[in-house]
This record gives C-alpha cells, structure tokens and sequence, in this order.
C-alpha cells in the first residue's frame, strides 16, 4: 500500500516547518496537475511515493542538464532520500550557475504543463531573505543570492531592481533552453534513469547531452549568456 507523503516545493523548507499557526509562508506547492504559488499559511498536499519521484525526478534532471549545457561539471544526481543534483557550482559563473538552478523547478512546471514566472514582489520575498542574512538553501533563496552579487557592483550588492533586471534576463535564457525540444528529450531520459534507478552519476549525464543535443546547439547557449551581458 502507498504511503501518503507531503511535499512542500522550492522553498525555505525550515522557514515553512517553523512558522507560527497561520503565519504566511510563500512556497510553492506541487498539485496533480503542475506547481503553484501559494502566500498563506503552509499547504502540503499529498503525494504517492511513485508520484514524488516522477515530480523530484524532472526536477533534479532539469538542473543537472542545463548545467551540463552551460559549462558545469556536473556530479550524482538522486532521487533516493533527499533529491539531490550536483550542479558542478563552482566551475560556472553567475548566469550559468542561475540558469541551472533555475532549470529545476521550469522543468518541473514544463513536464507539468504548467509554465509559470515568479512576480516581482514573488521575489523581493527572497531577495529581502537574502539581504536579511536569513536565506534558506532552496532554488529561489540561491537565485536571489547570485542575482544580488552579480546584479550590482563589485562592491555593493545589487538594489532589488538591479538584482530583479538581471534576473529576468537570465530567466529568460534558462526558459528559453528548456523548451528546446532535444534538451526536453534530454531532462526525460535522465529522469526516466532517475525512477529506474534512483541516482545516476555526472558521467551518464554528459553522454545523455552529448547524444541529444547537438555540439552546435550547447556552444550557442554559452555564447547567449555571453552576449546577453549577464
């Protein structure tokens, strides 16, 4: 028998477990049929096990396929426990480090047929997190993290309108890559990996990319986030 499961989304997860009875809490909640934003008091809906999966699956495979699209050496990704995908941080630079984890959750929503954009005020809620040096470590809470270093200047963090600019720029780019078809073929064979068995390593990745997207069409990709100034 399915054991029932709670699933809270791409969000602070300890700022959710911990908030006071009726405290508003912005999250994003997985629904049958996509992902949506929910501002109130905590909601967690019930998933099967194979459901989780299938949902953590295209998820993690999004990030670790952008990733390796745009530079990033990419390590384990896994479904088992914790969803985890090593996105290689290090050997990118901002717009592909936001682009990659920015992957995560629009491929998700794609899969779903549920294609949505944060609102501006969506994300000064992150943003004003990060400033307030009480970030947690969920997609959003690390784009708002880049988007202020790399927004401003070299010494000041970006003002949420430079953060939120530069933002929308690469936001723009990681949709745009993610609804190729040949990088959606991409994220569905590692997902597929994924529910079949449970991690696959970095190495299975590259060669996933490298057998469905072409050399043409990564090097492309690089050069856009060079030429969009990001």
């Amino acid at each position: 028998m399915n054991s029932p499961c709670a699933m809270l989304l791409a969000c602070c997860k300890d700022a959710a477990d911990t908030a006071a009875p009726g405290e508003d809490v912005p999250c994003f909640v997985a629904l049958p049929g996509g992902v949506r934003m929910a501002s109130g008091p905590v909601v967690r809906e019930r998933f099967t096990p194979l459901a989780l999966d299938f949902a953590s699956a295209h998820h993690e495979s999004g990030h670790a396929i952008a990733s390796a699209i745009v530079g990033g050496c990419v390590g384990r990704v896994t479904i088992v426990g914790q969803p985890l995908a090593d996105i290689g941080a290090g050997s990118l630079g901002p717009a592909a480090h936001a682009v990659a984890v920015l992957a995560g959750p629009f491929a998700q929503q794609i899969e779903h047929r549920h294609e949505r954009r944060m609102l501006d005020d969506e994300w000064r809620v992150f943003l004003h997190r990060v400033r307030g040096c009480s970030p947690g470590q969920c997609d959003h809470c690390q784009v708002a993290r880049i988007s202020l270093l790399a927004g401003g200047s070299s010494r000041h963090l970006a003002t949420d309108a430079e953060a939120l600019t530069w933002l929308r720029k690469v936001e723009v780019i990681a949709l745009g890559l993610l609804r190729e078809p040949t990088v959606r073929g991409a994220i569905r064979r590692v997902a597929a990996r994924l529910c079949e068995v449970g991690d696959i390593g970095g190495d299975e990745v590259a060669a996933i990319v490298a057998g469905t997207v072409e050399v043409a069409e990564i090097e492309n990709w690089k050069r856009r986030l060079t030429d969009e100034n990001c």
